[in-house]
């Protein structure tokens, strides 16, 4: 019969740990401050050039006006935003499609 050394259980329960922590879903919150004009969803759904066009658009507003500020917004970012909590926001862009 082996016996284990004291410190072995305690090896193995920080390796269990740390390899479950490697899985766990890290918590995310919403980057939109009070700063953020408008918002667009980044996440799934449009094509890439849905997406490029969006962001090319937006370059293209805050050279016209540079006191702009736009945050896109994850599928996971979207979900962690309460938009109603933020009075300040102009817009919310959900691109579409395939521009």
């Amino acid at each position: 019969m082996i016996q284990l050394q004291p410190a072995l259980p305690i090896v193995v329960l920080l390796t269990n740990l740390i390899a479950v922590d490697a899985y766990a879903k890290r918590v995310v919150s919403c980057p939109i401050d009070d700063t953020s004009d408008f918002v667009y969803y980044s996440g799934s759904g449009a094509t890439r050039v849905s997406q490029s066009w969006i962001v090319h658009f937006l370059d293209w507003r805050k050279v016209q006006d540079p006191a702009i500020d736009y945050q896109d917004l994850s599928a996971r970012e979207m979900a962690a935003c309460d938009l109603g909590s933020y009075p300040d926001l102009d817009m919310y862009i959900q691109p579409g499609g395939d521009a």
